[in-house]
């Protein structure tokens, strides 16, 4: 009963740090960005965070996630960050980049795109670039499911968003969230959505013609990373499977609860070793 028990134990140690890991996660707040609460999140799910505030040539490799905020068409993604995160792609790395509705930040979510097709190999990716897409009457918060996907398989999880671009193809990505086709949704004032559409795509290893190796999520609303709205404990889940997709295949360090778990299975494993042996 007692080697029963604690072989029990040590197994469920073992398989709990399967699933528990800390992150080292590069959090870029750089230029404009939506919500400054983002890295106490990460970190409060146990991520070893460090943030910037400037991008100026840090070596990314160190990172198992890299996750840039900014979405200012001046630093949010200048030529040094597209350099920088090709090759880190290049090495395997996962990157979280940010894009904001068409309305005011259309020339960013223009650089971002092109950033997407002409340098990554993203295939070819299409947008509704018309003002802001949202739902009539106002307010202009709508709900997207997630899609069965690398990232979650989880299809009935309701994700909110307020104003974004919408995706209409992901090129040879995937969906992360998506929006049946509805009356009420229009592209101001009055342009009906005739076809699915998401404001989050993915590319999995091998997805980017010119980066293979790399995982790349696009987000093209900020809604979903505002840890001050009503909506955010839904939103939470979604961001966190983001990190889990992205942190998977990666060398991630176990959280020490993990390592405390295993350490007091092989303990008692030694000690019943340790007896057998005595009365041997």
């Amino acid at each position: 009963m007692k080697k029963g028990f604690i072989l029990f134990i040590t197994m469920f140690a073992v398989s709990f740090s399967m699933d528990t890991y800390a992150y080292n996660i590069l959090v870029d707040l750089s230029g404009l960005y939506h919500d400054a609460g983002i890295p106490a999140w990460l970190t409060s799910l146990g991520n070893n965070v460090t943030t910037i505030s400037d991008y100026s040539g840090q070596n990314l490799s160190g990172y198992d996630i890299v996750m840039d905020f900014g979405y200012d068409e001046y630093t949010g993604l200048n030529d040094a960050k597209k350099a920088a995160y090709s090759s880190y792609l290049a090495g395997g790395g996962s990157l979280y980049l940010q894009g904001e509705n068409p309305t005011g930040y259309g020339f960013y979510d223009t650089i971002l795109l092109n950033y997407l097709k002409n340098n990554l190999g993203a295939g070819n990716i299409t947008a509704l670039m018309t003002e802001d897409l949202h739902e009539e009457p106002y307010p202009q918060f709508h709900n997207q499911t997630t899609t069965s996907s690398p990232v979650t398989t989880d299809t009935s999880l309701q994700y909110i968003i307020d104003f974004a671009l919408g995706i209409t193809n992901p090129g040879n990505g995937f969906f992360v969230v998506h929006t049946d086709t509805r009356a009420d949704m229009t592209i101001w004032p009055s342009t009906v959505i005739t076809g699915d559409w998401s404001s989050i795509i993915g590319f999995d290893h091998g997805n980017l013609a010119n980066y293979p190796q790399g995982k790349l999520i696009v987000n093209f609303d900020v809604t979903d990373v505002d840890t001050t709205l009503p909506s955010f404990p839904t939103n939470e889940i979604v961001l966190e499977k983001i990190v889990d997709y992205l942190g998977a295949d990666t060398n991630a360090v176990p959280e020490p609860a993990t390592f405390g778990l295993v350490g007091i299975g092989v303990l008692l494993l030694a000690v019943v070793i340790s007896r057998r042996k005595t009365v041997s």
